[in-house]
């Protein structure tokens, strides 16, 4: 049978939190650059980091309680005797 790894589904998990930890530098830098520097500029950032680390630990949480050692079996034979029945 032909079977691939849960890990293999980390690695576009990967890619979606390196291109979220991107814009959200991005986001801090004109946040940082363009805002104004009174005190509800400092509350929407905080905000956002705050909000952000939340959804990243809750994701950290949730993804540490899997195995990723395990496989998901499609049920395609790899071998051709298999394939008809011999």
């Amino acid at each position: 049978m032909f079977s691939i790894p849960l890990s293999i589904f980390l690695i576009p998990y990967a890619l979606v939190l390196f291109v979220f930890a991107l814009f959200s530098l991005i986001n801090l830098f004109h946040l940082v650059k363009f805002g104004e520097g009174i005190f509800p500029d400092f509350i929407a950032t905080a905000a956002y980091l705050g909000v952000a680390t939340l959804i990243l630990f809750v994701s950290w949480q949730y993804l540490s309680g899997f195995n990723w050692k395990e496989t998901i079996d499609l049920g395609l034979p790899t071998d051709v005797n298999q394939l008809f029945g011999q």
